[in-house]
């Protein structure tokens, strides 16, 4: 991807999904070198490929199954966090946002395992959870964001969501209490 490419600063700034593998291979052109290639990349293909379908789910308003693509990807085996999962959390967190907005919330639980992954790594949470209300979605973004700025601590785009998500909390707050 080129640099010049603006826009989409995580496909090609130090966050990059596509970023540069080492590898050491022997020179010759040998069939083992193929299958060593094959092992290393699969696990990133496969990310990349269900990131991209969340993506496309998350452009046609369906974000529950932009999360589930985001969520399988989160979860390829051997997908090192440093290996840009920021960018994942960071459209995980616009995918939990999009769904508060638009008050499309499934009844059960909006987000256990992005809750559980925050919370193994040591995320306070307990500005946006309370435990005697239900998990909201709100809660959820503001979770895939800190988790993206757990991996990656100068992701300016991380901070932003997480404004964002106060921004549209209050604003969503400001509109129920209108109406009534």
């Amino acid at each position: 991807i080129s640099p010049r490419l603006t826009g989409a600063e995580e496909s090609t700034g130090r966050t990059a999904f596509g970023a540069v593998m080492r590898m050491k291979l022997p020179i010759a052109n040998r069939p083992e070198n193929a299958v060593a290639l094959t092992a290393e990349f699969m696990p990133r293909i496969e990310a990349l490929t269900r990131f991209v379908f969340g993506l496309a789910y998350l452009k046609a308003d369906n974000e529950n199954a932009a999360l589930t693509q985001l969520e399988a990807a989160r979860d390829v085996p051997q997908w090192a966090e440093s290996q840009g999962k920021e960018v994942l959390y960071l459209w995980m967190g616009t995918a939990y946002l999009e769904r508060a907005r638009r008050q499309r919330t499934p009844d059960q639980s909006p987000c256990d395992a992005v809750m559980t992954r925050a919370s193994a790594k040591s995320i306070d949470l307990s500005d946006v959870v309370r435990s005697d209300e239900p998990v909201s979605d709100f809660a959820c973004a503001t979770a895939a964001y800190r988790l993206a700025q757990k991996v990656n601590p100068v992701f300016a785009r991380a901070l932003i969501g997480l404004g964002k998500v106060w921004f549209d909390r209050v604003e969503t707050q400001l509109s129920s209490t209108a109406t009534v």
